[in-house]
């Protein structure tokens, strides 16, 4: 009789410990599944805009640089047939042409670019790209922070449904154990259910830990 009513009461407690583990185990495993998915969000759009600051970065250097260097090049072409053009008319003619083509395009230059020309305009578009390596770098590291935020909260929601899992199969076997009663099977039962249910706050706990 004494063995009867210690069995209840071991059941019950033990029941009543799986419905505690379980509400407990189902918020963890919604606010790590919330968690995760935002910062997944994130890294994706965090990665979608580096990409295409990248891209537009990318390509408005090379035109700069490409336009510069251009200008450079006339003008030395130009420099170069001028000093040839001491004895040649024909070099000094098209050194002349050269230079005026030269100026032309560093007007036009300043006016598009918004830019120094010649080697001066390098130098700040040079800087212009330090600055944005920087803010890439930045940018890489936020996205990557996103990313691992995103997958440690996954593994946290995954250790949480693992634990929800152990606790329906606990679950099941303290239903045969009030099955069986307070036998050998009852008792078989109820402490297989009962090292389930530690298993399954063990992996509620590894998941708090990640």
């Amino acid at each position: 009789m004494r063995a009867g009513r210690g069995f209840e009461r071991t059941l019950i407690a033990l029941v009543g410990a799986t419905g505690l583990a379980a509400a407990l185990l189902a918020t963890l495993e919604a606010h790590a599944g919330g968690r995760s998915e935002r910062a997944s969000a994130e890294a994706t759009r965090r990665a979608a805009a580096l990409f295409e600051d990248i891209a537009s970065t990318g390509l408005d250097l090379r035109f700069k640089i490409g336009t510069l260097r251009s200008h450079l090049l006339l003008q030395s072409s130009a420099d170069i047939r001028g000093v040839l053009g001491d004895r040649d008319s024909l070099q000094e003619a098209v050194a002349r042409a050269e230079g005026r083509a030269a100026a032309r395009l560093a007007e036009l230059d300043e006016r598009s670019l918004a830019l120094p020309t010649g080697a001066r305009g390098l130098a700040v578009v040079t800087d212009q790209l330090g600055v944005s390596t920087i803010r890439q770098q930045a940018a890489l590291g936020r996205q990557q922070n996103a990313a691992e935020v995103a997958e440690r909260f996954g593994r946290r929601q995954g250790r949480a449904v693992l634990g929800l899992a152990a606790l329906a199969s606990a679950g099941a076997l303290f239903g045969l154990a009030g099955v069986f009663k307070a036998g050998r099977p009852g008792w078989v039962a109820l402490g297989t259910g009962a090292l389930v249910l530690a298993l399954a706050l063990g992996s509620g706990v590894s998941a708090l830990l990640i």
